[in-house]
């Protein structure tokens, strides 16, 4: 039995197949291997060094 495309990662353009995890982030889809950046690029504005000041 063949796998199913069920939608597309909206950062890297892979397949995300039926029954495969995915997050759906502020309407864009993204896969578990894009995640890491996603999540770098959203909370940026957050981002602390220790030791340097505000």
């Amino acid at each position: 039995m063949r796998e199913r495309e069920w939608i597309r990662c909206d950062r890297c353009d892979g397949e995300i197949y039926e029954g495969s995890e995915y997050y759906q982030i502020n309407g864009q889809c993204v896969c578990r291997e894009c995640l890491e950046e996603f999540a770098g690029h959203w909370f940026a504005p957050f981002r602390l060094i220790a030791g340097e000041e505000l």
